[in-house]
């Protein structure tokens, strides 16, 4: 039984129900006007779609070619919040010499939409990004946001095949994992050390939606130096970080104190540095962080390896 859905399910009827004269519950009016905005410029964050990319470097930009064997959706998190996030996701393709390009009509996943029962528009913006994949001839996407993962992966193809009502045959792979594959070829070499102690949260997108465990770990146990170290609460039993779900947009005192719980427990661990693969868990950690002046580092884990790895000889 899949508990998620059901509840996701719920609020759509609860967004859709015919109240006539009756208020209207649901969406809360944060979530909706974020709502609205997706249908118009592509983005729950309420910025410009022509802005999407504007961080990434120009010449950077001039050089990605139009057909690739990936595609790296970026997602609205990293696009317009933890920009640093996708600018070292892009140092890391471009040291592994991956065949990549990044779109600049990328419109939202819909993840949000989709969560907080608002799913008028889901398929039409699904639609619109296998298009553009497509046309793009890649063989896989890649994703640093486990949202983006998730709803790639399962969502469009299981839970919600039905309202998308698009098909498309290219893989979805997380960053954690196509960096994984290369750890176990050896095509992935590291030629600085981190010395640090740091504990991995599993986001629950990743992590309990999409079982992805292990791919996470392998790459942070191949980085020279780092000593890894688990949470009581990990992997399958890891709790929610607090940003996901459309809940900080409603909630976002109670979703901040949900993340510094999180940090106490990596800080009971004896970690230095607290990683994760996600861009929302990031955001959600580093505000409890400033505001509880803790001491804990943050880090992604495409962060830790940009900083370490070695860049390929073509």
């Amino acid at each position: 039984m899949n508990i998620t859905a059901i509840i996701e399910a719920f609020r759509a009827d609860v967004v859709n129900i015919d109240r006539k004269e009756e208020p209207e519950i649901a969406p809360l009016p944060v979530q909706k006007k974020w709502g609205d905005h997706v249908k118009r410029e592509h983005n729950p964050y309420l910025e410009k779609h022509a802005d999407r990319t504007k961080w990434l470097a120009s010449e950077i930009k001039r050089e990605m070619p139009k057909k690739v064997e990936y595609v790296y959706f970026v997602g609205c998190t990293s696009s317009y919040r933890q920009k640093k996030i996708a600018r070292d996701t892009v140092e890391v393709l471009r040291k592994l010499g991956l065949d990549f390009t990044i779109l600049e009509d990328e419109w939202c996943c819909s993840s949000p939409m989709l969560r907080t029962g608002q799913w008028e528009p889901v398929g039409k913006i699904v639609q619109h990004n296998v298009d553009i994949i497509n046309k793009a001839g890649a063989d896989a996407i890649i994703t640093t946001c486990a949202g983006c993962y998730k709803t790639w992966k399962i969502d469009y193809r299981d839970t919600y095949k039905d309202l998308v009502g698009v098909k498309f045959d290219f893989k979805v792979l997380h960053t954690t994992q196509l960096l994984a594959d290369l750890v176990k070829k050896g095509e992935l070499e590291f030629e600085k050390e981190f010395r640090k102690k740091a504990a991995y949260h599993d986001p629950c997108h990743l992590g309990r939606h999409a079982e992805v465990y292990e791919p996470p770990r392998e790459v942070l146990r191949a980085v020279p130096g780092l000593e890894l170290v688990e949470m009581p609460r990990n992997r399958e039993w890891a709790t929610c970080c607090g940003a996901g779900g459309g809940f900080k947009s409603g909630f976002r005192e109670e979703s901040v104190k949900m993340a510094a719980t999180r940090i106490e427990e990596a800080a009971e661990t004896g970690a230095e540095a607290l990683t994760s693969s996600c861009p929302f868990c990031w955001g959600n950690f580093r505000e409890a962080i400033q505001a509880n002046e803790s001491k804990m580092e943050l880090y992604d884990i495409v962060e830790i390896v940009n900083k370490t790895i070695r860049q390929r000889t073509k």
